[in-house]
């Protein structure tokens, strides 16, 4: 399938919701610099970007068809909820009401509804990107990262309905409800796998190039204990990813200061971060890429 000597290279696309979008950035620059992609998978937005590109390989198509949907037609406008648009004398009076709405949320949550947003709202958006198509449409090997609810493990999904997988890797816990699917109960691949790195590395790539989209986690002040504890598990997943992101080749990783998972207006700047960041990658990409190609000749000879 492949050409023995072209080094196979696999994307492993993180998790950030809105951040996610950068991915389409690296993809773009990939793409027009020739550089190969054989391989990928994804965990939540990582995942729907990485679905998509799997399905019909052209970067620059996907990112036209992102700003038409999330800018043009503001089909999924969560960031249009802001605290800036309250006039500032009353803003100390709403970031209380917010503080107090977690704190109760996470107090009455076994006895309150278990998550925010009906997943049928958001399905018909995913069937937007990728139609009814299964993994058996798909132009590129590709898995999308999941987490069993039920057993803590991480699963690799490879078959059925596209968007029914693209809908369990991004249910957040908590945000949107959990897949059913034979015995799992799915949710966020972000859970157990934020870059999915052992995922890609498994469709038998030589170099894997993992792309992050994690944002700031260091705060200074922590005026309630929900702020500890979102810090704390902050903290958690971000020493996750590092051991993740410890097993790629090389690592891309946007500057996307003040985004925040719920800016998908913000897409053009998103795609904009990531080709930055893949053009001041370029250099150690070719690097190794020539590195593997030395050592499949030697391999082949030897």
């Amino acid at each position: 399938m492949f050409n023995s000597l072209q080094p196979k290279v696999g994307l492993a696309l993180g998790g950030g919701g809105a951040r996610g979008l950068a991915h389409i950035g690296v993809l773009k620059v990939l793409q027009e610099e020739g550089v190969p992609i054989d391989a990928l998978a994804g965990t939540s937005m990582g995942a729907i970007v990485g679905g998509a590109f799997a399905l019909r390989p052209d970067a620059d198509y996907l990112a036209k068809q992102a700003v038409e949907l999330l800018q043009d037609k503001g089909i999924l406008s969560l960031d249009k909820i802001s605290i800036r648009s309250i006039p500032k004398k009353r803003r100390w009076a709403v970031k209380r009401l917010i503080s107090f709405i977690k704190e109760l949320y996470l107090i009455n949550l076994e006895v309150a509804k278990k998550w925010l947003i009906d997943g049928k709202k958001i399905k018909p958006l995913l069937e937007m990107v990728v139609g009814e198509k299964t993994f058996a449409d798909l132009s590129l090997p590709y898995l999308a990262v999941v987490t069993d609810l039920r057993t803590g493990k991480e699963i690799w999904l490879r078959e059925g309905k596209l968007s029914d997988a693209l809908m369990a890797s991004s249910a957040i816990p908590g945000i949107f409800p959990p897949i059913e699917k034979d015995n799992w109960l799915l949710v966020d691949g972000g859970v157990t796998s934020l870059v999915p790195v052992e995922a890609v590395r498994s469709l038998g790539v030589d170099l894997v190039i993992g792309v992050t989209v994690e944002g700031s986690i260091f705060r200074q002040d922590f005026p309630h204990g929900i702020d500890i504890l979102y810090q704390a598990d902050d903290i958690r997943g971000h020493e996750l990813t590092k051991l993740k992101l410890a097993k790629a080749d090389l690592v891309i990783q946007p500057n996307l200061d003040g985004i925040n998972w719920a800016h998908f207006s913000k897409v053009k700047f998103c795609i904009e971060r990531g080709e930055r960041a893949t053009y001041e990658a370029l250099p150690m990409i070719r690097k190794k890429l020539k590195r593997v190609k030395r050592r499949l000749l030697w391999k082949r000879l030897f």
